[in-house]
């Protein structure tokens, strides 16, 4: 009794560590390359944790589709779009004359919803090494145990420290880090843009605009790990306020289950804003027609674009960054400040319109059911006229954009991309609760007695229909003063109407 005791004292410990390790991991896969049937999966744990679906899904991503001939590790990134879920691979290739093929062709791939890349890298350099000498899930077990007692993602903030099979893990959490749910929005500012665009540094501009208009971008490279860090490197290049939303895959290959979609769209010109990186040079001929090829898979990197882009380098900033001691970091702050840059002339959409001011909130003849606090409405006519009413509209951006149709060029693509649209409704939303919420301060406040004196019949009609719309509102009903506020206006305007009646 004591061992059956014992035995299931276990399971049940295996049991909670494989749960509380999945509020950071989905699930741990191992694909092997068979040369009969290709990509099969050899586990998963926890072993419910991914459907037959995901499982061909996931086998057919992570192993690389080119000649990749160098023999040991290499570590990518991969990306299930659908999920939002990332995958941080290693792929051992190594000869073995026991194989039928001479070599062989693993990956051991950690499945997350947390796009903390480093980390994920640092931890898979550890486990695939064990469980590719040993070949046993117990190393799974092992690692879960860690896992369970790491703090809850939600809670992390700055440095974190986290144990991992007798080593210990650093993860620098962005406090910019912006959560969507039980998603996080990845930012990927690890990533030294220097280092990795340092061949490739006078086409960054272009990039740059292909990434922040949402423009399709397909990256060919030598291989898998670069190919992945330039496509996150590029998504890196917008700050958290002004997320890249499109599809971004670091690692695609001809074997993805989403290929038919891509190519039938590519074909049809029906692409919509996407990074794809491959090292899979047939995509240059099946997917010939993507509108933007960057090509890192020789000495001279080639950038190939089927529109007239409007951005070009800034040389005084590229002779400036020669002299500064961390390229980097000067670089990254330039293109973060370049993009909030142009995206300040439409600061005047996120203010309320001149007759309703803020200070119109506290003001003693302010009627809070008359007086509708608004913000302007967008118009892309008035907007691009409005570029160019004082040259402090677009000096921001005349380093890279000089000619004026170019500029509208740019804010065309730019508003009509799929970043823009979600950012702007979002600050405006934002914007709307914190009046909604001033509002409110200003009917606890109002001498309505004093408001009403003089209004005319259509006037206290107004305001006895908007009344009885803030009392179904849930912000009303939620808040008992605002409520009896709402009560005991109703009542004195009711009465006027009454009266005016």
């Amino acid at each position: 009794m004591e061992d059956d005791d014992g035995e299931n004292g276990l399971v049940e410990q295996l049991q909670h560590d494989a749960q509380e390790a999945t509020r950071w991991i989905v699930a741990v896969s191992v694909v092997n390359f068979d040369l009969t049937v290709g990509p099969v999966i050899e586990c998963v744990y926890p072993s419910d944790a991914l459907s037959m679906e995901l499982q061909n899904s996931i086998s057919n991503m992570v192993l690389p589709d080119s000649n990749v001939s160098e023999l040991g590790d290499s570590i990518f990134t991969i990306r299930v779009s659908s999920l939002l879920i990332y995958g941080v691979v290693c792929f051992r290739q190594i000869a073995d004359s026991s194989t039928e093929r001479g070599f062989f062709q693993k990956s051991l791939v950690i499945l997350s919803y947390l796009p903390f890349i480093p980390l994920w890298k640092s931890v898979v350099s550890v486990l695939a090494p064990i469980y590719f000498q040993h070949g046993s899930t117990s190393v799974f077990e092992a690692a879960a145990r860690n896992w369970s007692v790491w703090p809850d993602p939600k809670t992390l903030s700055g440095n974190e420290h986290l144990p991992f099979l007798g080593q210990v893990f650093s993860v620098d959490v962005p406090l910019s880090m912006i959560w969507e749910g039980d998603n996080i929005i990845g930012t990927f500012t690890y990533l030294p843009l220097h280092d990795i665009f340092y061949s490739s540094l006078r086409h960054l501009w272009s990039l740059w605009e292909i990434v922040i208009t949402g423009r399709p971008l397909l990256i060919i490279s030598d291989t898998p790990t670069t190919a992945s860090n330039i496509v996150l490197a590029l998504v890196s290049l917008l700050p958290p306020s002004f997320a890249y939303l499109a599809d971004y895959r670091p690692y695609f290959t001809l074997t993805d289950p989403d290929y038919p979609h891509y190519l039938t769209m590519c074909n049809y010109g029906r692409l919509s804003g996407c990074i794809i990186g491959a090292t899979n040079q047939f995509f240059l001929e099946s997917l010939e027609k993507f509108p933007n090829i960057l090509r890192l898979d020789s000495d001279i990197p080639t950038l190939k674009v089927s529109h007239h882009l409007s951005t070009r380098a800034d040389e005084a900033f590229i002779r400036s960054l020669q002299e500064s001691a961390d390229k980097n970091s000067a670089l990254r702050t330039y293109f973060q400040a370049l993009t909030c840059s142009v995206l300040l002339p439409f600061d005047p959409y996120f203010k309320p319109a001149p007759y309703v001011a803020r200070t119109a909130l506290v003001s003693p003849i302010f009627n809070p059911y008359l007086d509708q606090i608004r913000l302007a409405e967008f118009s892309l006519q008035v907007f691009l006229k409005g570029l160019f009413i004082s040259k402090e509209k677009t000096q921001h951006i005349r380093p890279v954009i000089r000619k004026k149709s170019r500029i509208i060029s740019f804010y065309k693509s730019l508003i009509q991309g799929p970043n823009f649209l979600p950012w702007f409704d979002s600050l405006r939303r934002t914007i709307l609760q914190d009046l909604d919420g001033r509002t409110d301060a200003a009917i606890l406040a109002v001498d309505i007695a004093e408001v009403m004196d003089g209004l005319r019949l259509p006037e206290v009609h107004a305001m006895i229909k908007e009344i009885k719309r803030r009392k179904k509102c849930p912000r009303s009903i939620s808040r008992p003063a605002l409520m009896k506020a709402l009560e005991r206006h109703y009542t004195t305007v009711d009465s006027v109407l009454v009266k005016m009646s």
